[in-house]
């Protein structure tokens, strides 16, 4: 079975202040748009999973921590694609004017990322029981 689906049918939820999502799940991999504004709030956090970062538009600066822990900035424009490695702390700014579209690619099934509405709460508690509160929201 193919499954299908259009970004532009999928409402924007907000994740904080200046930063809203739109999620895609499949039964392995999750798709995440996010759209940050000029101005958002940042939240640096880590998961126990890999992360990839595409950038579609704007220019964000992608902060990562080095083996030192120290944060440093990646700055990335339309067609930049950045490796999260797992556990690494990171967080994202955006860097210009307008607002930035940013495509996760995580290679596990995130459906805590949904709006809670949507997520049946025994896949939510299941993905909780297995991997734990994440301290990304």
């Amino acid at each position: 079975m193919v499954a299908t689906e259009n970004w532009d049918t999928l409402e924007w939820t907000p994740v904080r202040r200046g930063v809203e999502r739109k999620v895609i799940l499949t039964s392995a991999t999750t798709l995440q748009l996010m759209r940050f504004q000029p101005g958002h709030d940042t939240n640096p956090h880590s998961h126990d999973h890999e992360q990839i970062a595409y950038i579609l538009s704007g220019t964000l600066d992608y902060y990562l921590a080095n083996e030192k822990g120290d944060m440093v900035a990646h700055r990335m424009i339309a067609g930049s694609t950045l490796a999260i490695p797992a556990g690494a702390r990171h967080y994202a700014q955006n860097a210009g004017s307008e607002p930035v579209l940013n495509l996760d690619i995580f290679p596990v099934r995130r459906p805590e990322l949904l709006p809670r509405a949507i997520v049946p709460k025994s896949e939510a508690v299941a993905w909780l029981t297995k991997y734990g509160k994440s301290e990304e929201k």
